[in-house]
């Protein structure tokens, strides 16, 4: 089974957010090789143009108007996923970007991990709570909580008390990452949770595997004080696997009736936005 991991976060060749991404999915292997079944491919799927933020700023993906045009550059990778040989594709966000369109450009098992993670979260245990990258970016993870019927399963999300920064350089040392983690945890658990959820694709590797840390965390951050850290890819990477053995014994596995309902195959549709359709972007590479 091959996964495209589709990153959100854009990087050229060549360049110090290039190393940074490579870097970042050495961390999310090991993440996944934890979990996955013998056979299972991971490819990372990683935009040339879009946001750019893997200098520890992370600014930019605090504004709904610039996510749209980077939502649009994303989609665009995962058009031609079913003909590229991939069996389901894993988003590299956990703000679940573009997902119904994805699932309705793709005819291959499309996990969100932020979906996933929530409802994976509701047979662990009565309450969940988020710890997001920073409070710029509430308002987005109080969305995908209401979007998914989640309200009265959630308690309050909390920011993790550390520096973009300090998040970002967690893929070499995690440290600082794990101390936040666990400050924020507290305050969770404080509030009713009784599952911890990290909502960021950097975060939850980092915690997981505990990258230059592992004399400190051989297991990883798995618990705060007893309250369990839900692995959110090792979730994401499980779900793919399930989704596609579905698809493949002929079981169910989506509905196309309406709001996912699949565009290929839909000529009309395919005319009429053939403007929008031309692409002269400057394209992926893979890891």
């Amino acid at each position: 089974m091959k996964v495209m991991v589709s990153h959100v976060w854009a990087a050229r060749e060549g360049t110090e957010e290039e190393k940074y991404i490579r870097q970042w999915n050495r961390i999310l292997r090991q993440n996944i090789d934890l979990v996955k079944a013998e056979g299972t491919e991971l490819v990372c799927k990683v935009p040339r143009g879009g946001l750019q933020g893997l200098d520890g700023s992370l600014h930019s993906c605090t504004y709904s108007t610039l996510n749209v045009f980077n939502d649009a550059e994303v989609l665009r990778g995962v058009m031609d996923a079913e003909g590229e040989g991939y069996d389901a594709i894993l988003e590299g966000c956990f703000f679940d970007p573009v997902l119904r369109a994805t699932r309705q450009a793709a005819d291959i098992p499309v996990i969100a991990p932020g979906e996933a993670a929530m409802h994976m979260a509701q047979m662990m245990g009565l309450k969940f709570g988020l710890i997001s990258i920073g409070p710029d970016v509430q308002y987005i993870l109080d969305e995908s909580i209401a979007r998914y019927g989640l309200k009265d399963r959630a308690v309050p999300t909390r920011p993790i008390p550390a520096t973009y920064r300090q998040q970002w350089d967690a893929v070499h040392d995690s440290h600082k990452l794990i101390e936040a983690a666990i400050e924020a945890g507290r305050q969770l658990i404080a509030d009713g949770a009784e599952v911890i959820i990290p909502a960021c694709i950097i975060m939850c590797p980092c915690l997981r595997v505990a990258p230059g840390a592992e004399k400190d965390y051989p297991d990883g951050l798995n618990y705060v004080d007893g309250v369990p850290i839900l692995d959110v890819v090792g979730v994401g990477i499980k779900m793919a696997e399930a989704m596609v053995a579905l698809k493949k014994a002929g079981s169910p596995w989506i509905s196309r009736k309406g709001y996912y309902r699949l565009l290929k195959g839909d000529e009309k549709a395919f005319r009429e936005a053939r403007d929008v359709l031309q692409y002269s972007g400057p394209g992926f590479w893979t890891d």
